[in-house]
């Protein structure tokens, strides 16, 4: 896994629920495609689905909403091992104009 840097900036839940959570992030552009947030991702994921017994966070379903454009949100979802779930249509406005939401989705198993 790579040396977290430190100007990545990182979120962890949000959206906090019983059975899951959504992950959200953002990283410093000098962070950027360098793999920190897509390794930071999968390591939050495994935590989260992780058994309490065992020290996790005993999630069941986690999930990530990102607009349709975001390209390198969908690379980091696809390397946390996060899957092409559904698609929300003009949910999200970028630079003004409507856009689609794609929903990525991990269950405990994958």
């Amino acid at each position: 896994m790579p040396a977290m840097p430190n100007c990545l900036r990182w979120w962890g839940f949000h959206g906090w629920v019983r059975v899951g959570a959504e992950i959200g992030y953002a990283a410093h552009p000098d962070a950027r495609g360098r793999g920190v947030v897509s390794a930071a991702t999968r390591a939050l994921a495994e935590h989260s689905l992780r058994p309490e017994p065992l020290g996790g966070f005993g999630f069941r379903r986690l999930w990530m909403h990102i607009a349709e454009p975001n390209t390198g949100s969908h690379r980091v979802a696809a390397a946390a091992g996060f899957s092409l779930a559904g698609r929300l249509r003009a949910r999200s406005l970028v630079d003004g104009a409507p856009t689609d939401t794609l929903i990525y989705d991990r269950i405990l198993g994958d």
